[in-house]
């Protein structure tokens, strides 16, 4: 299952950090067929003071609701896939929680299975 790490800014209110959180999380299930109940998130709100990034960070400007969406997977996707959920993420962070491509990065970490402990049934 992926572990997902969000970092959201810390003036965002509760129930558009949960619309982000909901919204990678229904990506993951949508794409990748991640179950309901293999949601792992950690989320993180950051203030100005610790969070350095240009304003216009690649040459986009980047706005106050800036989220950093980093998403680990074993590297078993496709490239397809891999887009798919892109597209889906910034899809469902856009309707559910009105954040454009701007107020958004998404890092995708693959890993191999030999990295990974957790433990299952």
């Amino acid at each position: 299952m992926p572990m997902v790490h969000l970092l959201v800014p810390h003036s965002m209110p509760q129930a558009k950090r949960q619309s982000v959180s909901e919204g990678v999380h229904q990506a993951l299930a949508d794409t990748l067929g991640v179950p309901g109940n293999g949601m792992f998130q950690l989320i993180t709100a950051y203030d100005e003071t610790n969070i350095a990034m240009s304003p216009d960070f690649l040459g986009v400007p980047r706005g106050p609701n800036f989220v950093f969406i980093q998403i680990s997977v074993m590297n078993a996707r496709t490239n397809e896939e891999k887009r798919a959920l892109m597209r889906a993420v910034r899809t469902n962070l856009a309707a559910r929680a009105g954040l454009g491509n701007e107020d958004m990065m998404i890092n995708l970490a693959e890993s191999d299975a030999a990295n990974w402990f957790c433990v299952v049934k």
